[in-house]
């Protein structure tokens, strides 16, 4: 192991997470608490103690210990990454990864770290639907990008409303292709949208990899069953930088994009 590479120290403070987190939240304490509280005995303590000391994470002051500045910057680290591998782990099984590593601007998977990442199951298919139209409704702006997908009866009935209301500061960049889909499916509400321009609704010239939906509260990623085109995976951040790549990868396509007019004016419905 090569010297200053910081996996040993990373490897000691997940072995010895549990008296880490402990000290963190109710220490300065003795060992004979820590024997207590850990289930183990006052041996094993003091040898997980005299480790911890030895790698300076912990430090003793009379009878108690504590962590160091080092201790307390190296468990932050370590609970952030794990929360992060728990997100890539949620969603590894999709095509989330390869489809933001496309995306016009490098995307930060350490943005994910605070996610809340929901997947559709068989016993509870609607449950991301159902967080992604509660978001929808608190929300006063929307950039979104669309390249794919499904909308199951009644999500675009509930969304229509707000969509179509002036107030709402909503815009969204479709590829050509799900555009189509999207018409041959719903055709009265992109009759209203192209005769409405103003709406905001945008066919980009660019293939576009990724789907996500930017609200003035959080950004929103969907990732798709590539067979059925139904979302599998809703994942959903507040993340400054997150929400700053997701803006600037709008104005990417939008700066590449046209009006459904322009675009569709001698489409078929």
């Amino acid at each position: 192991m090569a010297e200053g590479s910081g996996i040993s120290l990373t490897e000691t403070a997940l072995e010895h997470h549990d008296v880490l987190s402990l000290l963190e939240a109710a220490g300065p304490l003795p060992s004979r608490a820590l024997e207590d509280d850990l289930d183990c005995s006052l041996a094993t303590a003091n040898r997980y103690l005299g480790t911890l000391r030895e790698r300076g994470l912990v430090e003793k002051d009379g009878t108690a210990y504590a962590l160091t500045a080092l201790g307390e910057a190296v468990l932050r680290t370590v609970e952030t990454a794990a929360r992060q591998v728990a997100v890539l782990e949620t969603i590894a099984d999709s095509p989330f990864l390869s489809n933001v590593a496309d995306a016009p601007k490098p995307f930060d998977v350490r943005w994910l770290a605070d996610a809340t990442v929901i997947r559709s199951t068989a016993t509870d298919p609607y449950r991301l639907y159902d967080r992604y139209v509660e978001v929808f409704e608190d929300a006063s702006r929307l950039r979104a990008l669309r390249n794919e997908g499904v909308i199951p009866p009644g999500v675009l009935e509930a969304m229509t409303p707000k969509l179509l209301d002036p107030a709402f500061d909503a815009e969204g960049i479709w590829s050509r292709a799900s555009a189509e889909r999207f018409m041959q499916v719903h055709p009265t509400i992109h009759e209203l949208r192209r005769e409405n321009p103003e709406l905001g609704v945008y066919i980009s010239g660019d293939p576009i990899p990724i789907d996500f939906s930017l609200f003035d509260t959080c950004l929103v990623f969907l990732s798709y069953d590539q067979r059925t085109g139904h979302p599998t995976r809703y994942v959903e951040t507040d993340d400054e930088s997150a929400m700053g790549w997701a803006a600037d990868v709008f104005a990417h396509y939008r700066e590449r994009s046209k009006t459904v007019p322009d675009v569709f004016e001698e489409f078929e419905y």
